[in-house]
């Protein structure tokens, strides 16, 4: 088991997650603003 590719696979899965985290984030944020502007 080489230890030294986990930490750049570790990494890769964390800024890949960060990413999703993110789009989804601005996606609701999105969401809920449009649904204000239509509530209101």
């Amino acid at each position: 088991m080489n230890f030294e590719t986990i930490p750049s696979k570790k990494s890769f899965f964390i800024d890949l997650s960060w990413q999703y985290i993110t789009c989804t984030a601005s996606g609701i944020a999105a969401f809920f603003q449009s649904h204000q502007i239509k509530h209101n």
